[in-house]
């Protein structure tokens, strides 16, 4: 049975949602931009079919998959799991932030 915790703050859930989404749309335009410039790839298949259909729809599924995922971790804010999930996630989206902080950094020394 998952374990309801009252004291975690809303706010505290609702910044770590809001993070998220911002390194989720972060990750979209960098993807985006990377691939069109042959830099990088996408290593998902289906986000890869989307962006091979239209890029525009590429961009608008990522973020609206992963603001979907949002509103259902705020609806189940009051679980103890839920923190730990966007703790977690949060981490994997910054984990893929220096990533692309990393393809940054070398196409910078192929200039």
């Amino acid at each position: 049975m998952l374990e309801r915790v009252a004291t975690i703050p809303r706010n505290k859930i609702g910044k770590l949602l809001i993070s998220l989404i911002a390194l989720n749309v972060f990750d979209a335009f960098m993807t985006l931009t990377w691939t069109q410039y042959g830099i990088a790839e996408e290593v998902n298949p289906a986000m890869l079919y989307l962006l091979n259909l239209n890029p525009a729809l590429f961009v608008a599924t990522k973020i609206s998959l992963v603001f979907l995922g949002a509103a259902l971790l705020w609806r189940m804010r009051q679980f103890k799991i839920t923190e730990y999930t966007c703790y977690l996630l949060n981490a994997v989206y910054a984990a893929i932030a220096l990533i692309h902080f990393n393809i940054f950094v070398r196409s910078l020394s192929l200039l």
